[in-house]
């Protein structure tokens, strides 16, 4: 069956022109776009080879015989009461000419189409834009990730973690993955800190080998990793990661703080991918872990001035007491400096003799 692209269909208001005097067919032959022609009765008139080439591809079981004079709703009844069919219907019923892209299901291709009619047939023009649709496609999709990452990191009232979050939800959706993970290296640990998850198979706080993840690489080689099918590696299919979690495709990317790795942002699936993470995508995986770099960079640098200011505080508090206290301290000192006197001067003096000591006491 068939679908109706979003653009509208136009309905122009030209008069019919005979396909005879539209183009003549060695000019029809050398045209980049599919052309046949039409007689009032649905026939095959003519056909370019482009055109032929789909039309045959259409036809379920192919067709040998040649296709001038079979009609096409013989010829391709799966056609019928789809947008091409009800198109053609009308421009002939009204004399306008139609235009439209639609997806023909048989053929597994979106077609541009444009059908000029006159009173004795439908001349067709159509092309094939299954790759222009998809790239529509994926610039749309890039476009709709940017402005939701955008909205996240500008939530003003938004933690750290509540905006990492965000970006795996965000990262996930677009690379079609069930998992996303903010994770931290600590020596041969491998902890999450933040998750994305369908499950609770893996939450925040969890720890494992790192060597059995396959971030180990990207750690590693401090490089983004992106793997359609991590069954294809003959090192990480041997991990746990691969053998005992289903971790079939991952894209990662190193969290770097104050030049060191700090950990990985990365995503997963349990299923392999039929086709391999594209540049713009290990770029946007790789933009994300930069930004998550520079906030934990900011959050070091903001830990160590309070820090700094906790002891400038101190230290103020203590001089602040002192200023406030002169005449007690100038007294604790003196009598710190009496007290050095005294004792020093009961030192110099020199000890009773023994005969003094007994005289003085038998006084």
């Amino acid at each position: 069956m068939t679908d109706s692209e979003e653009r509208p269909r136009s309905r122009g208001d030209e008069p019919g022109v005979d396909a005879d005097s539209l183009l003549d067919p060695a000019l029809l032959d050398r045209m980049t776009d599919a052309f046949f022609a039409l007689d009032d009765e649905w026939r095959f008139t003519y056909l370019n080879d482009k055109g032929e080439d789909i039309i045959r591809n259409a036809i379920d079981g192919g067709a040998e015989d040649d296709l001038v004079g079979r009609g096409i709703w013989e010829l391709i009844p799966e056609a019928v009461d789809t947008e091409f069919h009800d198109s053609y219907v009308e421009a002939m019923e009204t004399q306008s000419t139609v235009e439209f892209e639609a997806y023909y299901e048989p053929l597994d291709a979106w077609l541009a189409v444009r059908a000029y009619p006159s009173p004795s047939g439908l001349s067709v023009f159509f092309r094939d834009v299954s790759e222009e649709r998809e790239r529509r496609e994926r610039l749309r999709s890039h476009e709709e990730a940017l402005a939701d990452i955008t909205e996240t990191l500008a939530e003003p009232d938004q933690t750290f973690e509540g905006r990492v979050s965000g970006l795996l939800q965000i990262g996930a959706e677009m690379l079609d993955t069930e998992y996303g993970t903010l994770s931290r290296i600590r020596d041969d640990q491998y902890v999450f800190e933040i998750v994305h998850a369908p499950d609770d198979s893996v939450a925040a706080g969890d720890v494992v080998d790192l060597s059995a993840t396959n971030c180990e690489r990207t750690v590693l080689s401090e490089e983004a990793l992106a793997l359609n099918d991590v069954g294809e590696d003959e090192v990480l299919a041997e991990r746990d990661g691969y053998t005992d979690w289903g971790i079939s495709c991952y894209l990662g990317a190193p969290v770097r703080v104050n030049g060191s790795v700090y950990g990985t942002f990365c995503f997963y699936d349990r299923e392999p991918r039929t086709q391999a993470f594209d540049e713009w995508q290990v770029t946007l995986v790789e933009l994300m872990a930069e930004w998550v770099s520079a906030q934990l960079e900011r959050q070091v640098v903001e830990e160590n001035l309070r820090r700094q200011n906790d002891r400038l505080e101190d230290f103020a508090t203590i001089v602040s007491h002192d200023l406030r206290n002169p005449w007690r301290s100038r007294r604790a000192s003196s009598n710190c400096c009496l007290r050095n006197s005294t004792t020093s001067a009961s030192e110099r003096r020199p000890a009773p003799t023994t005969e003094w000591s007994r005289s003085s006491r038998t006084c």
